[in-house]
């Protein structure tokens, strides 16, 4: 049973990973440096988000969730679901801010918004799925989120030339019917902003250290964005991202396992199994050197 969810974890990443591959492909092919700069600074902060979401919500969710009983786990999701739908709205406004004093453009900024707010929503859904013991959903829902992900991405490219928004706008709408499809949980009443957030700190008072985690380790692997755009310029970046596409497996292998394994280690640390979670820790970071000598 474990090694099913395991493989369809790997499954529905490698699905996700193949669309956002695909959107940072077609920009590079039809458009300008520039048009891939905007996209790549605005995707980064929707990742940085992500990351923090992750810390705040997702590891809660998949850690904390699945051992739990009906009754209980549906008082834990209450209070998560409500904190993360005034996050996702937070995210979402600072994202738009960004985004417009980045294009100058205010279409690009509320779009921006949108496409954060639906990736940060189906990022939640997925962690709620395979934590109440529907991979099979998540894959699902994956599958159909690639295809309209395509079929809109593409007819937009040739419609609005030498802009970030085919790819902004084939996404947020692609999860956005997905999430209409397929998202658990719709109907959990959120409640008032202070309600929620009181409601989530008394049930999670400990995701600070995981929020940490994912501050020190988005500050390490995506600041360069911001240094390299204030420093020269978004070209510059759109000039560096595309080269990065050609490292597009080695991210895409290294998503996937964070996201079939990181929880399994948490559970283990949990519960007391050191010795486990050091074990699948390092056959991680071997198979990683192992794979990037090979990809080298």
């Amino acid at each position: 049973m474990r090694q099913r969810v395991v493989l369809q974890s790997i499954i529905e990443q490698g699905i996700t990973s193949a669309g956002t591959l695909i959107l940072s492909v077609g920009l590079v092919m039809a458009t300008t440096p520039a048009v891939f700069g905007q996209f790549a600074y605005i995707f980064t902060m929707v990742l940085i988000a992500a990351s923090l979401q992750y810390g705040l919500v997702g590891l809660p969710t998949l850690v904390e969730i699945r051992p739990l009983k009906q009754e209980a786990r549906q008082r834990a999701l209450q209070a998560l679901i409500g904190f993360d739908f005034y996050y996702r709205l937070f995210a979402a406004a600072l994202i738009v801010f960004g985004s417009f004093v980045l294009t100058g453009e205010v279409l690009v900024g509320v779009v921006s918004g949108g496409f954060a707010y639906a990736y940060l929503w189906r990022e939640t859904s997925r962690n709620v799925l395979f934590a109440t013991e529907l991979p099979s959903v998540a894959v699902k829902a994956s599958v159909v989120y690639l295809i309209l992900l395509v079929a809109i991405f593409a007819t937009l490219l040739t419609t609005i030339p030498s802009s970030p928004l085919p790819a902004l706008i084939a996404s947020a709408v692609a999860n956005f019917a997905t999430q209409w499809m397929f998202a658990p949980q719709r109907h959990i009443e959120v409640g008032a902003i202070g309600v929620a957030f009181t409601r989530y700190r008394s049930r999670f008072p400990l995701t600070g250290w995981t929020l940490g985690n994912s501050i020190a380790n988005e500050a390490q692997t995506r600041s360069y964005v911001f240094v390299v755009e204030v420093a020269r310029g978004v070209t510059a970046l759109g000039q560096l991202e595309a080269a990065r596409i050609l490292f597009a497996p080695l991210f895409l292998a290294a998503s996937v396992w964070q996201r079939a394994m990181q929880p399994r280690v948490a559970a283990l640390v949990a519960v007391g199994r050191h010795d486990g979670a050091r074990k699948l820790t390092l056959l991680g970071a071997l198979a990683n050197v192992v794979l990037c000598l090979l990809y080298g």
